[in-house]
């Protein structure tokens, strides 16, 4: 059986003396494994964004993206999910440019909805880009549990990871 690897957040660690001071021991020691028959969730909220009622990325929200896509740069999703706020899709299409894929717009006023629609899914990497409000309910929709806790909305650190095999379900709540 193949496993894939995602040495989540080694690639962070490089340059982004901006984002942390000090790395999390996490991802300096630890590798999240799953195998070619799983569905792995990756949410994060969007990156760092202007001011204004549908923003674009911040200088600093453009280089957290950059990152997010050095991440995945080996890791080909399947398919990647954002709601269509500027902020959300802009934290998002640099790996979607990557990977010639598509970006699909979710109604994150239909988790329950969009949760079962994700666990359909055949298995392979799955990207969602959220909002700080919504995030975690929807990873904890997708998961069937109460994991993820509320993101603070000065916070943009959050990964949450939810990886389905069959009845097996294992969670990562991740900070970089």
């Amino acid at each position: 059986m193949k496993t894939s690897k995602l040495v989540i957040f080694s690639l962070l660690l490089m340059n982004c003396s901006s984002l942390n001071k000090v790395a999390p021991a996490f991802f300096t020691s630890n590798e999240i494994q799953w195998s070619s028959k799983d569905k792995v969730f990756i949410f994060f909220r969007h990156a760092e964004k202007e001011k204004g009622s549908d923003p674009q990325l911040s200088a600093e929200g453009i280089a957290r993206a950059q990152k997010l896509e050095a991440i995945f740069a080996k890791h080909k999703p399947r398919k990647i999910f954002s709601t269509d706020r500027k902020r959300t899709l802009g934290t998002v299409q640099a790996i979607a440019d990557r990977w010639n894929k598509e970006v699909e717009i979710y109604d994150s006023k239909l988790i329950e909805e969009s949760a079962s629609f994700l666990k359909s899914q055949r298995p392979g990497i799955y990207l969602i880009s959220g909002h700080s409000n919504t995030t975690p309910s929807f990873a904890n929709a997708v998961c069937d549990c109460n994991m993820f806790p509320a993101i603070d909305e000065s916070d943009y650190s959050n990964i949450f990871v939810v990886v389905i095999n069959g009845e097996s379900v294992t969670k990562h709540n991740l900070q970089y």
